[in-house]
């Protein structure tokens, strides 16, 4: 998604109509109907066609206990229209703050997430660009939430890559690849430095794979000093069978995500480099793949 602010509605181009609860004085006007069937109750959407043929997209935000949660019925909407959807698009936001315009963006950007990046023959993606019509001031709130949802998104690819690909050095591979993207350093221990620096939980999970163990260690550091203001810490395991614990083969595939928690922090790690924010951040993941084989170690 490529998203730009614009201070004029176009007459042809679709459109985004957003209404509180009991609030459709917009959708009306812009519209032309008077008895409109739509009450913005929260997630609710309804497609329209305006005097020249373009889509009018009504979406309901709900009322003020609705409001932390915006960015979801942005996705769903989007989500649920994304074959259709024209090229170009606007937002209308007269009615909107610049927190509820920082949330509509992030829900369209986490709207794009497609599934399949390892797929042979991929589906086609539609390069849409949404024009947000107002006249405040909200590049920083856009850019925020296009960071952020652009980096969810990517995040979601971590987590839904199969076993076979993702291994403990494709998650250090991916968080190198960030950290030189994004100016912020990162360090991978492997092999016998592992050894060496008294990982020997991490060696342990790993001794019955072929994929050897790491311990990926990322710095974001703008301040002077080198007082550490925040660390944090994931579980990335990459795969986990149980080991010689093997567990029940009913959901064994979900395993593939036990490295969620390394995802969030290398998802993490990449949100504050992007945006540049002035707070020094370590973030550490230990990842290994927890396999069955005559090495593995033995529980008691």
């Amino acid at each position: 998604m490529k998203f730009k602010v614009v201070n004029k509605r176009s007459d042809s181009k679709a459109l985004i109509i957003a209404c509180k609860a009991s609030n459709t004085k917009l959708a009306k006007s812009i519209s032309g109907i008077n008895d409109l069937d739509f009450d913005g109750e929260f997630g609710n959407s309804q497609l329209l066609y305006g005097n020249k043929g373009q889509k009018l997209f009504l979406i309901g935000l709900g009322n003020k206990d609705d409001s932390n949660r915006q960015d979801a019925a942005f996705k769903k909407l989007i989500f649920n229209h994304k074959k259709t959807l024209p090229k170009t698009l606007q937002l209308v936001a007269d009615n909107l703050t610049a927190a509820e315009i920082k949330q509509a963006v992030l829900g369209i950007e986490l709207a794009s997430y497609q599934i399949g990046q390892f797929k042979s023959k991929k589906d086609a993606v539609k390069d849409i660009t949404v024009e947000i019509i107002t006249d405040k001031k909200v590049d920083q709130q856009i850019n925020e939430a296009y960071v952020l949802g652009s980096t969810i998104n990517k995040i979601k690819g971590l987590i839904d890559a199969p076993a076979n690909i993702k291994t403990p050095m494709y998650l250090a591979e991916w968080a190198k690849a960030s950290s030189q993207s994004n100016n912020y350093k990162c360090k991978v221990i492997s092999g016998d430095q592992l050894e060496k620096q008294g990982f020997h939980a991490v060696i342990a999970v790993g001794k019955g794979s072929v994929n050897k163990p790491v311990v990926i260690v990322s710095e974001h550091k703008p301040k002077a000093n080198d007082n550490i203001d925040l660390v944090l810490v994931g579980k990335g395991i990459t795969f986990d069978t149980g080991g010689l614990s093997i567990k029940p083969s009913t959901n064994l595939h979900y395993m593939k995500s036990d490295m969620g928690g390394s995802a969030v922090v290398l998802g993490v790690m990449e949100v504050i480099a992007r945006l540049n924010l002035n707070i020094n951040v370590v973030g550490i993941v230990a990842s290994a793949e927890n396999a069955v084989d005559m090495n593995s170690y033995r529980p008691g």
